[in-house]
């Protein structure tokens, strides 16, 4: 008999059979900076799995931080960069130190793992999916 369980991107990472979905999310937070990076218009990015956070910092004001912010939002949705867990993006200008002028949420995508049982003859595989 088989069956098929999907596990969203809502998962904690430190379970074994998740370190995939976990290493995918912290592969996108550096595509992200990658990103972020060649524009030329940052001075800075860098990405933390322990704070789950994407740090940049912009030469700009908090108003236009914020519209950066939420555009690289949905640059990265669009890209199909995915943040399990409550990743966040926070824009940093050169003079507001360690204090974010813009933080927003980085969305969750539909990655996931589909953990396929096969009948007692065989052993459970894995695989990972991506829409």
């Amino acid at each position: 008999m088989w069956k098929a369980i999907a596990v969203s991107g809502m998962v904690v990472c430190g379970l074994v059979f998740l370190e995939a979905v976990c290493a995918d999310v912290f592969d996108d937070a550096v595509r992200l900076c990658t990103a972020i990076e060649k524009t030329g218009m940052s001075t800075e990015c860098t990405t933390s799995g322990y704070r789950q956070a994407v740090d940049v910092r912009f030469n700009t004001n908090a108003a236009e931080a914020q519209k950066i912010c939420t555009g690289l939002v949905e640059v990265a949705a669009q890209q199909k960069l995915s943040f399990a867990g409550k990743w966040k993006l926070l824009v940093f200008s050169p003079y507001s130190g360690e204090h974010p002028i813009a933080v927003c949420m980085l969305k969750k995508g539909v990655k996931g793992i589909v953990m396929v049982g096969g009948n007692s003859d065989g052993p459970d595989q894995m695989s990972r999916v991506r829409a």
